[in-house]
């Protein structure tokens, strides 16, 4: 389980760091500008929840602050599942539209980032079993 849980977390490590470099990289290319407050929130939780997640799985794996980890783990799990939420809503009521492979791909990855962010994030809450010396 170790193994997997690792696994996990290097393969969220590189899809967060992708998802945000393709974040930025295309509203760079677009000029995208948001107009109300929900555009903003969109925007802040688009942009919040790569690095929280790299930050909070970073983290995972120095041993140290403990207590700062735990804090960035359920907020990190919070901002994803908002995430997915978010992105679940709007595909419900029409605002995406997976055409194409490409679009297709990046509504994947989008579905998918959150759920594996929460998945890599939520194993490391796990205590070890205790060994018996007998």
């Amino acid at each position: 389980m170790k193994s997997l849980t690792k696994a996990l977390k290097i393969t969220a490590i590189v899809l967060n760091a992708i998802f945000f470099a393709g974040i930025i990289f295309v509203l760079i290319m677009l000029g995208a500008h948001p107009q109300t407050l929900r555009d903003w929130a969109g925007f802040i939780l688009m942009f919040a929840f790569p690095p929280i997640t790299l930050i909070t799985i970073a983290l995972t794996f120095h041993k140290k602050f403990q207590i700062l980890t735990s804090f960035l783990r359920i907020i990190a799990i919070i901002v994803n599942a908002s995430f997915l939420v978010i992105l679940i809503y709007a595909t419900a009521i029409g605002h995406v539209h997976p055409e194409g492979l490409a679009v297709w791909l990046l509504s994947l990855l989008g579905y998918g980032l959150p759920v594996l962010n929460v998945l890599a994030l939520a194993l490391t809450f796990r205590k070890p079993k205790q060994t018996s010396d007998v």
